[in-house]
């Protein structure tokens, strides 16, 4: 009896294991967890290209010179007149145009900050122009007749070649995006160009007007300041949009300075007039701009940027 219970324990227990072992089999393996994706780092050196719009403000930055007789009219109309011309000269204008170009720069990013130094060369073609049609004020000295006031015109446009920038960028990477401020210097090349006539001025000049044609063009110097974003999108590729604004005008060199000569001829050889029946005028211009820019930027990250 004792053999026959034994036996029987044996024989449970073997098939109690037997379907253990079954039941283990036809379990599902627990499935091991995915691998993290790759996550990108934007440390290293960079080159793109970029291009978009630009739109801004020129400013003549225009200046009458009414001292030690550089005389724009005669008689009790003079600083009136020169108010009057001064004021409509020195009218800001609108410009527009576009940028296209590339840049190269290095990054380097420690745990979420990045940051690093850029360059950029840009074709820069903002163009603007405007005409002003005033009147000289009344005055004792006769310029107005009937009612009507001698009038005058200003007519001045701008332009410029190109735009370089050096930037200092620090931002904040949030997995394979990047959003960052910048700000540096900027350098650019403009031109500038003005006109101005007047029919005639007060006596004893009544047969005589003023005529005065400017043009230059210099580099200047000045700031940029923005910021933008970017996204890699596969390995060693981003995509990103910037704004700029590059401030030119508070940044302008000396004034040039042009002669308004008169329509009959009568400047006397010099400015001012080295005789007392002779007229002429001294203009100066300090021409500047300030552009907002908005661009695309395509940028290819030299070596891998995932890890």
């Amino acid at each position: 009896m004792k053999k026959m219970m034994a036996e029987w324990a044996v024989t449970l227990a073997l098939s109690s294991l037997t379907v253990a072992a079954a039941c283990a089999a036809e379990m599902p393996v627990k499935a091991r967890p995915p691998a993290a994706p790759p996550v990108p780092t934007w440390t290293g050196l960079y080159i793109g290209v970029n291009g978009g719009g630009v739109w801004g403000t020129t400013y003549p930055n225009f200046t009458i010179d009414d001292s030690q007789g550089n005389y724009f009219t005669f008689g009790a109309g003079q600083t009136a007149n020169v108010v009057a011309v001064q004021g409509a000269g020195n009218s800001s204008f609108n410009n527009s145009g576009y940028i296209v170009g590339g840049h190269i720069g290095y990054n380097n990013q420690i745990d979420y900050a990045v940051f690093g130094v850029e360059a950029d060369f840009d074709a820069f073609r903002p163009k603007g122009s405007s005409s002003f049609v005033g009147a000289l004020p009344a005055t004792a000295t006769g310029l107005c007749t009937g009612g009507a006031c001698t009038a005058f015109t200003f007519n001045n446009s701008s332009s410029a070649n190109w735009l370089a920038t050096l930037r200092g960028r620090f931002g904040v990477a949030v997995y394979n995006g990047l959003l960052y401020g910048t700000a540096g210097l900027a350098v650019t090349h403009m031109s500038f160009s003005s006109a101005f006539f007047n029919a005639t001025t007060s006596p004893p000049q009544v047969s005589g007007g003023l005529t005065e044609n400017f043009s230059d063009s210099r580099v200047l110097f000045g700031a940029a300041l923005g910021g933008g974003a970017e996204w890699a999108f596969v390995p060693g590729w981003s995509l990103g949009v910037e704004y700029l604004f590059v401030g030119f005008n508070g940044f302008r060199p000396d004034a040039q300075t042009t002669i308004a000569v008169p329509t009959n001829g009568a400047l006397g050889g010099t400015c001012p007039p080295s005789s007392g029946g002779h007229f002429c005028s001294v203009f100066h211009y300090g021409y500047a701009m300030n552009e907002s820019i908005v661009r695309a930027r395509l940028t290819y990250r030299i070596g891998n940027i995932w890890h």
